[in-house]
């Protein structure tokens, strides 16, 4: 998702932990009013092993935003967000009261591939109609994450070092390696 939005011309923003001073609460309502799109994907709203709590942040933070922008009248009109999920209906289970919006679903197969080209057409309708045709941006991102672990490695990072990059870490790559491409 990181690579595509880069890739694509836009610039992540995550609510990663940046001040322990600041509750994280307070940097994510930053982020929902100061930026002009929102991603929420839905599909780790599951928990991983038994007897373990399902992670609500993704939804919580949906929440955030559509409660922020019913209220916030033409502050946020111009908001665009896309929501997506694995299956477009297997949401209704945990928050039937979005029923009727638009889900965007991405499979169980090929996540990656189909992901990045469901991204990249919401991109084509909400950011700017020229993008680069899906396949290309997911060749790309392959050859990216094999230049990465050739990279990474060739620093001595370990391979548990690379499994958990930072998101900012990630970020910081990426936006290297897509910047030297596209120039």
């Amino acid at each position: 998702m990181i690579f595509t939005c880069l890739y694509c011309g836009l610039e992540p923003r995550l609510s990663q932990l940046e001040d322990s001073g600041t509750p994280r609460i307070k940097t994510i309502l930053h982020l929902i009013k100061s930026s002009k799109y929102s991603i929420h994907d839905l599909s780790r709203m599951k928990s991983e092993a038994a007897n373990e709590l399902a992670r609500f942040n993704m939804p919580f933070e949906l929440g955030l935003e559509l409660g922020m922008k019913s209220i916030a009248g033409n502050k946020m009109k111009n908001k665009k967000c896309l929501v997506l999920d694995t299956e477009r209906h297997r949401y209704h289970a945990a928050i039937s009261d979005l029923s009727g919006s638009d889900i965007a679903s991405y499979g169980k197969q090929e996540q990656v591939e189909r992901l990045i080209k469901v991204l990249r057409d919401w991109f084509t309708h909400v950011v700017n109609p020229k993008q680069p045709p899906a396949n290309k941006v997911f060749l790309e991102y392959n050859e990216f994450v094999s230049d990465l672990q050739i990279e990474l490695v060739a620093a001595e990072f370990s391979q548990r070092d690379i499994d958990n990059l930072s998101n900012a870490e990630y970020i910081h790559y990426a936006g290297e390696w897509v910047g030297s491409r596209l120039q």
